[in-house]
């Protein structure tokens, strides 16, 4: 590993002091403030099990679990659902990560939506990722008793949720546990972290890559495409904050990889195409409950 230079130093340093603010603890109970109602978005609210424990290693890690609004059949495929945020904000209270379950959740799915640790609760890599990964395990080791078909389990996230979704369904397994992903959706993910504004993942990785691209490449889904599993990728052309270059380039090795992916490319679409009330939005979450519907 090279020793950085001091305009090197500086530029971490800088970064850093840009992206560190004042973070809170994922809630572990179920605030008045902050509570949404399921019933009114067409979820009953008694579908709905708030703040389910997945792992005892952190307060952060609960979930809540969506279950099918017309249940058909003795067992069900599952969906963990993994908010973005710049893996240092956001909460399974985000606008696009209830949506989201709530659509699994009417098309027949468990939907199994998280909290995972945050960078300011230790959650850099790849202890995020080990997070996201005990969600899954959770519900392998809870099949039974939450009606899921162990063999029908998928996951979806979106922006540095897409990212962990990624990792979690193509990276080896850092539980001793067997790969249960079968398929995943991921919007406007990063995909390949040297491709990336230093800012936007020096705090997540600790280093910039001058200094250590090996660990850049452990953090990136484009270094596992060997592991892949059936892929859907939806990505605004216009998107600034994640380029659509990151989806482009994990497309392309994985169909040269021969893994089934589907590349959904929304014109004039920003960054937050799937957090505003729009046609394009509604399109992509048909697109990603077919998507699980076809491969789980």
């Amino acid at each position: 590993m090279r020793n950085p230079s001091p305009h090197k130093i500086v530029k971490v340093l800088l970064a850093c002091l840009f992206w560190t603010q004042t973070q809170t603890i994922a809630p572990l109970e179920l605030n008045a403030a902050t509570a949404r109602s399921s019933e009114a978005s067409g979820v009953r609210h008694d579908r709905v099990r708030k703040n389910v424990r997945y792992s005892t290693q952190n307060p952060s890690c609960v979930g809540d679990i969506y279950m099918p609004s017309d249940p058909k059949g003795p067992v069900h495929p599952a969906v963990v659902i993994v908010h973005g945020g710049a893996w240092r904000s956001g909460s399974k209270e985000d606008f696009n990560a209830v949506e989201a379950s709530e659509w699994l959740a009417n098309s027949g799915f468990i939907a199994f939506n998280i909290n995972y640790r945050l960078t300011s609760e230790g959650g850099e890599f790849p202890n995020n990722i080990s997070d996201v990964e005990r969600a899954v395990e959770y519900l392998g080791a809870n099949c039974k008793a939450l009606a899921i078909d162990k063999s029908r389990i998928g996951i979806f996230g979106a922006s540095a949720g897409g990212h962990l979704a990624l990792m979690t369904a193509y990276a080896p397994p850092r539980q001793k546990s067997k790969k249960l992903v079968k398929a995943v959706v991921a919007f406007c993910p990063l995909t390949d972290l040297a491709d990336m504004p230093v800012a936007f993942v020096v705090q997540y990785l600790g280093c910039i890559v001058e200094q250590d691209g090996e660990t850049y490449a452990r953090a990136s889904p484009v270094s596992y495409i060997k592991n892949s599993v059936p892929t859907m990728l939806v990505h605004g052309t216009r998107d600034k904050t994640v380029p659509i270059s990151q989806s482009i380039k994990l497309a392309r090795l994985l169909k040269q990889n021969e893994t089934k992916v589907e590349f959904v490319k929304l014109s004039d679409e920003d960054h937050m195409f799937s957090l505003r009330n729009s046609p394009t939005r509604i399109i992509a979450l048909k697109d990603m409950v077919e998507f699980f519907q076809q491969n789980l």
